[in-house]
C-alpha cells in the first residue's frame, strides 16, 4: 500500500513550498530597503548596472533568512503574489539604483569596482615580473634538455667506442682486464 493517497503531498514538500514563498517576501523586503550600491549585500552577485530576477532567484544568504530556488518554482501559481511583489521590487530597486548612479557617477565607479588604481599598477607590475620569471624557467628548462640530449649522444658514442674495442680485443683480453 502507498505512503500517500492520490492528491496527498508529503509535509517536507508542502515546507519546502512554504520557505520558497518566504524566501521570495524577504527578498523583496530587503531589495526595498537598498537606495544605493553599497547597500547591495555581498552575497547578492550584480552584473553591470542592474539586477535580474535570475540573479534574485539565485541569491541565498542564510544570515539573511534566504534561500535559493529556481525559475520554475518561483513561476507556481501559490507564489503568484510573491512573484508580482519580488518582480516590483526589482524593477523599483534598479530604478533607484540608476538615479544613485547618475547624481554619484564618481562615488559609483568607486564602489562598484572595489579595487583601486594602485592595486591595477601593482597587479600589472607582478604580472610582468610573473612572465619574466616564467621566460626564465622556460630558458632553464630548454637549456637543461639540450645538455640531457647531449649528454645522452656522448653517452651513446662511448658506449660504442667501448663495445668496438671489446670485439677487437675479443674475450680473453677482457676476461684479463676484468
Amino acid at each position: 500500500m502507498a505512503k500517500f493517497q492520490k492528491g496527498q503531498t508529503s509535509k517536507s514538500v508542502l515546507l519546502k513550498k512554504k520557505m520558497i514563498t518566504q524566501s521570495m517576501v524577504r527578498k523583496s523586503e530587503i531589495l526595498n530597503s537598498i537606495n544605493h550600491y553599497n547597500e547591495i549585500p555581498d552575497s547578492l552577485t550584480t552584473s553591470k548596472s542592474t539586477i535580474s530576477k535570475t540573479m534574485v532567484n539565485k541569491w541565498q544568504d542564510d544570515s539573511l533568512g534566504i534561500i535559493s530556488y529556481s525559475y520554475n518554482s518561483s513561476m507556481t501559481e501559490h507564489n503568484a503574489s510573491a512573484l508580482r511583489q519580488l518582480s516590483v521590487a526589482i524593477e523599483d530597486l534598479n530604478v533607484r539604483l540608476k538615479k544613485s548612479e547618475s547624481t554619484n557617477n564618481k562615488d559609483f565607479a568607486t564602489k562598484r569596482s572595489r579595487i583601486t588604481t594602485h592595486d591595477v599598477n601593482e597587479l600589472k607590475r607582478e604580472n610582468e615580473d610573473l612572465k619574466s620569471a616564467l621566460a626564465e624557467v622556460y630558458r632553464a628548462y630548454m637549456q637543461l634538455l639540450d645538455n640531457l640530449r647531449e649528454d645522452e649522444q656522448i653517452d651513446a658514442a662511448y658506449r660504442k667506442l667501448i663495445l668496438d674495442q671489446a670485439r677487437i680485443l675479443g674475450n680473453n683480453r677482457l676476461a684479463l682486464i676484468k
